[in-house]
């Protein structure tokens, strides 16, 4: 015979099975550990496919670059106008319309129509390049020359023409090397960031064929 008891002023009769305490609105059913292995894996996989991926697209975006330097020596730029030729260390000025929107002349515009960093010579400086001797503002320039052979073999032509002017002036060590070291500094940093053509434009008052050795072997270049 079942026991009987009494609660809240009922008979009532305690259930044979035991009963379990309602679960919270907020605390839903926990996954179970299989299916839960399953999941990390498929996101370890997923995971291990993207490494994968990206690690295939920078090797091939690798070789396409190191494919196009073996093709392109100067590593220029294309050209959208005749005077872009070269860019950027031996291209022609920017162009001024193209820099307000656009160029009338197009692809057979004589200036350059790509990017220019901007780097030029103040007042200040155009004046202490003036105020050096012919010999002491090759001197000078020289080293920037040199720099630009070194990172590019075809433009060593250039500092060979400046090379062979100096030998054929017989300079002393230069006493301008030693004060672009101490007081000129900065306009040394300035030179440095002046492509080739600028270079060669400085060298336009130099007595002699010089000028117009460095400007044939621009031209040359440019073709």
């Amino acid at each position: 015979m079942d026991r009987l008891c009494y609660s809240r002023t009922f008979i009532d009769e305690p259930s044979r099975f035991r009963e379990f305490e309602p679960r919270s609105a907020s605390c839903p059913a926990l996954r179970s550990r299989k299916a839960e292995r399953a999941m990390w894996t498929e996101l370890c996989r997923e995971e291990t496919a993207s490494r994968t991926q990206v690690a295939q697209l920078r090797q091939r975006a690798e070789t396409l670059h190191s494919s196009q330097d073996a093709f392109a020596p100067l590593a220029l730029w294309p050209s959208p106008s005749t005077g872009s030729r070269a860019h950027p260390q031996l291209c022609r000025r920017p162009c001024t319309f193209f820099a307000k929107g656009s160029c009338p002349n197009g692809a057979q515009c004589a200036f350059c129509h790509l990017p220019h960093q901007q780097a030029s010579l103040d007042k200040r400086m155009r004046e202490q390049l003036a105020a050096y001797s012919e010999t002491e503002l090759l001197q000078i320039l020289r080293p920037h020359f040199q720099r630009h052979a070194l990172a590019t073999p075809d433009l060593c032509g250039f500092q060979e023409l400046l090379d062979r002017e100096l030998l054929l002036r017989h300079p002393p060590i230069s006493s301008a090397d030693t004060k672009a070291s101490k007081s000129h500094e900065l306009l040394h940093k300035r030179l440095a960031r002046l492509p080739v053509a600028a270079l060669v434009g400085f060298c336009s008052r130099i007595s002699g064929p010089l000028p117009q050795l460095l400007r044939d072997e621009l031209n040359d270049q440019r073709q």
